[in-house]
């Protein structure tokens, strides 16, 4: 049997890198006071009740992106910044470096990884801790994409059944409009006799208008009386035209409380010189509380000054800048100049939004797939 000796560049190599490791260890866990310590080693206690620790848990790969998976992610994602400031942690370690000590971690048990020097236990749960919350970034903003996907396509879903179900209504309303023109050309034909022609057919003009008005009412007498066509008529022209945006709030109000969620947990960069809809989701979170169903569209709030004192802070919001002709009738209120239609207002914001973070031109901090070019070079996927 033959026996090859180890080659000694690769004990050299092994050496190196035993050693080069070593330091990263002692930099990140000399970065830990005691609190970070004790919030790190929690991960690794397992429940007597389920068997299984926060640490294993932190393996599960997310779900799919119903809105209950997607609370569940946005909540994760909180504890995981509850932990403490990773990035911070790891500063100076290289990015392939933490991929690998978090892969490590990965791929250890919670029994095994408390039987881990103490330096390299604390880097390896910050690795898999940073890397974890890197992903839950990018779900969570995947997550929310879709989200407004799933709301878009319910309103024109909505806006398809309430056109098949006022289809018979519509039909009757133009009956009823030709019964009234019909009268109406009855009446111009009777008026354009000449002077004597039919003595029972009235030939003055304030006379022609008194039959001509005489035929109408009766004609929408017989269709169920004025107040019931109007109704009828509202009801149709509210879902006549393209446009389902007025019908998305309803389908939107079960998601408004995560998509504040979700704008307040992460932090948001544009990647552009436009601002317009970033501006408008920071105008949206002052706002965040407010139950008024109009806002205006410049507001004051307090912000924290230098010294820690609040200081009043004018936002103002431009649906102009950003919103097509469609939005902008959707949510502005012909009756007030400047003001807006609040949640009509909320789902045009978070609309763009989505639209800016898949094509780009807004990043996630502290994310993969979502992250600015300036520090990540894959593009983000399509929701």
């Amino acid at each position: 049997m033959s026996y090859r000796a180890t080659p000694p560049w690769t004990r050299w190599a092994a050496s190196i890198r035993a050693e080069v490791n070593a330091g990263f260890f002692g930099l990140v866990a000399g970065r830990l006071d005691r609190s970070a310590r004790v919030r790190l080693a929690r991960l690794l206690v397992v429940d007597p009740v389920s068997r299984r620790s926060e640490f294993d848990r932190l393996k599960d790969v997310a779900k799919a992106a119903s809105l209950g998976k997607f609370k569940q992610r946005l909540a994760l994602l909180a504890d995981l910044d509850a932990i403490g400031p990773t990035g911070a942690w790891l500063q100076g370690v290289p990015a392939g470096k933490v991929a690998h000590f978090a892969g490590e971690a990965r791929v250890t048990d919670a029994a095994d990884m408390r039987k881990v020097g103490t330096d390299k236990q604390l880097t390896l749960l910050a690795g898999f801790v940073h890397t974890v919350a890197t992903g839950g970034r990018d779900d969570v903003a995947t997550m929310f994409c879709k989200r407004i996907a799933a709301i878009h396509k319910r309103g024109r879903d909505h806006l398809e059944t309430l056109r098949e179900a006022h289809r018979a209504e519509s039909e009757r309303l133009l009956g009823v409009f030709g019964e009234v023109l019909a009268a109406a050309r009855e009446v111009s034909a009777d008026a354009a006799l000449p002077d004597g022609a039919d003595a029972g057919v009235p030939v003055d003009e304030r006379q022609a208008a008194e039959h001509a008005g005489r035929l109408v009412l009766k004609t929408l007498e017989q269709a169920g009386g004025v107040e019931a066509l109007t109704a009828a008529h509202e009801a149709v022209s509210a879902h006549h035209g393209n446009t389902y945006f007025p019908l998305l709030d309803q389908h939107y109000r079960s998601h408004r409380s995560a998509l504040f969620t979700l704008v307040e947990a992460v932090e948001l960069e544009a990647t552009s010189a436009d601002r317009s809809v970033l501006g408008a989701v920071e105008f949206l979170t002052a706002l965040r509380g407010a139950k008024a169903a109009l806002v205006p569209e410049q507001i004051v709030v307090e912000r924290p000054g230098p010294g820690g004192e609040p200081v009043p802070v004018r936002l103002s919001i431009d649906v102009d800048a950003f919103a097509s002709l469609q939005w902008r009738k959707t949510v502005r209120d012909p009756a007030r100049p400047g003001m807006l239609v609040r949640r009509h207002l909320e789902v045009c914001v978070f609309t763009y939004l989505a639209a800016e973070l898949r094509s780009g031109d807004i990043a996630v901090a502290g994310s993969d797939s979502y992250a600015s070019c300036w520090t990540s070079s894959p593009a983000p996927p399509t929701c």
